[in-house]
C-alpha cells in the first residue's frame, strides 16, 4: 500500500471520528434541549436527554429516534 493511500485512509478515519464526537457533543445538544424545554415539552426533553446519553441509540435511524421522541 502506498503512503498516499495509507494517509488518505487515516485522514478519513480521523474525520469520521471527529464527526462522531461532534454528534455526541452535549454542548451542541444543549441549545436543542433548551428549546424543547422552552416549548414546555418536558417529557420530550427528558426523552431527548435520555437518547443523548444512550450509547446504543445511534443504531436507530433518524426517523426511529424522532418517533421515540414523539411517542414520549
Amino acid at each position: 500500500m502506498s503512503t498516499f493511500v495509507a494517509n488518505t485512509i487515516l485522514n478519513n478515519q480521523q474525520q469520521e471520528t471527529k464527526k462522531q464526537k461532534e454528534r455526541n457533543d452535549p454542548m451542541l445538544a444543549n441549545p436543542t434541549l433548551y428549546k424543547i424545554q422552552q416549548l414546555r415539552l418536558h417529557t420530550m426533553a427528558a426523552a431527548f436527554k435520555e437518547q443523548l446519553e444512550s450509547p446504543t441509540i445511534t443504531c436507530l435511524s433518524f426517523e426511529e429516534r424522532l418517533g421515540l421522541l414523539i411517542d414520549a
